[in-house]
């Protein structure tokens, strides 16, 4: 062996090469996680959601299994903060990310949009699933209010918007995040604590299958 040969490791497990390697991938699979992940939901942020939405809409595309996505906005956030400050503030936001992700199925992709604003994108998913998803987690929330003292507590309340990606649709994130918005704000203006929802006779397909009541359903919940 010449002097500018490097020795090779005999067995992996006593290798401090091979310990190094393994060091840095554990370092950069930590960044990584950390650069989709909100710091305080732990769910996925705003820049995973364009990004998963662009596979899960290419997905349509290329399959014709619908997109559906959910915008979840907490009602009279302001007041909250501005009467109990932000501190319980930021227990609300994690409470409601915590009933989210206890609602959403495994295939779900849980994500806070911003500030106390979520949202969920629903793969292979119909709107007329999507509604009952939704309904479902705004039942959840309203029925679990965040206990500030064994006497005291506050009760939770969101409004929620509903549209579907399909396969004959622009393919932009930008296009389905502007349709649900815009039920989330219909929500907003009818009263709050309460579902809208995207036009369920836009595509040909108008009732839910077995599989995917199946998977609304019988799925395992995280």
């Amino acid at each position: 062996m010449t002097k500018d040969e490097q020795p090779v490791c005999p067995n992996e497990s006593n290798c401090p090469i091979y310990k190094e390697v393994d060091e840095l991938r554990s370092k950069v699979a930590t960044l990584s996680t950390q650069v989709r992940t909100d710091y305080l939901t732990g769910l996925f942020n705003k820049q995973h959601l364009i990004f998963a939405l662009e596979q899960e809409m290419e997905r349509t595309r290329r399959t014709h299994h619908p997109t559906t996505l959910i915008l979840i906005d907490g009602d009279h956030f302001k007041s909250i903060n501005d009467t109990h400050g932000h501190v319980i503030g930021d227990k609300v936001i994690g409470h409601l990310s915590k009933l989210i992700k206890e609602t959403v199925r495994k295939i779900d992709i849980p994500c806070r949009y911003g500030g106390e604003e979520f949202a969920i994108i629903l793969p292979t998913t119909s709107i007329l699933v999507g509604i009952q998803v939704a309904e479902r987690i705004r039942s959840k929330i309203e029925e679990s209010p965040l206990y500030l003292k064994p006497d005291k507590h506050l009760k939770i309340t969101v409004s929620l918007g509903v549209d579907t990606h399909y396969y004959h649709m622009p393919a932009q994130p930008e296009e389905l995040i502007k349709l649900a918005d815009k039920k989330l704000y219909q929500a907003k203006s009818e009263g709050r604590n309460r579902v809208c929802h995207g036009d369920t006779d836009r595509n040909e397909k108008t009732t839910v299958s077995a599989e995917e009541k199946e998977a609304l359903f019988s799925s395992e919940i995280k």
